[in-house]
């Protein structure tokens, strides 16, 4: 792990020496590869638990042309719900760190940009899901309109079965280019 993530800080840092450097952007970046990442604030609700958390997710990578953005992400995910001890009603917690690979298509290339997103990876749990690893997938849909961005779409997590939720996204993107 601590190998990926070293790997991915060199490339990153590759992008930004290239984009610094005082020669002209087409002879150093003849591929047209622009340093990009998002910062993103949400929600999530879990149907299957009839509950519902905040999200905080961090996503850098690179954007491949005006059309394919790669990136890292992480953050923290929970989840509030009601359970159940006996007659009492208590507050569950459960909390997830995703680190999953973010791979975003962007239909167009003007100051509105609809986009599809996936996600794939692990995840490891914290609160109730403490040691509950296992696969994390995220798939959906959002438009960036100049640095802004909204999305919705659905979470899952799998280890023995599989816990779905829907999600809603508002964020901000750092880098890449200005539309």
């Amino acid at each position: 792990m601590k190998r990926v993530i070293l790997t991915l800080i060199c490339i990153a840092t590759a992008f930004v020496a290239t984009a610094q450097n005082g020669t002209s952007s087409a002879e150093n970046n003849p591929l047209n590869i622009k340093f990009q990442g998002y910062g993103n604030l949400g929600l999530i609700y879990c149907p299957d638990a009839s509950g519902a958390g905040p999200t905080v997710d961090l996503n850098v990578g690179a954007l491949f042309g005006n059309h394919l953005y790669a990136g890292f992400e992480t953050g923290f995910h929970s989840l509030i719900s009601t359970g159940y001890l006996g007659s009492y009603s208590v507050r569950l917690f459960e909390g997830y760190i995703p680190l999953a690979l973010n791979l975003k298509g962007y239909l167009t290339k003007s100051k509105v940009r609809p986009f599809v997103n996936v996600s794939l990876g692990g995840f490891i749990g914290v609160a109730d899901l403490s040691g509950f690893n296992g696969f994390y997938c995220q798939a959906g849909a959002g438009v960036d309109y100049k640095r802004f961005s909204v999305g919705l779409g659905y979470s899952g997590l799998v280890k023995y079965g599989t816990a779905s939720s829907l999600y809603f996204k508002l964020g901000i993107r750092f880098g890449g280019k200005k539309y």
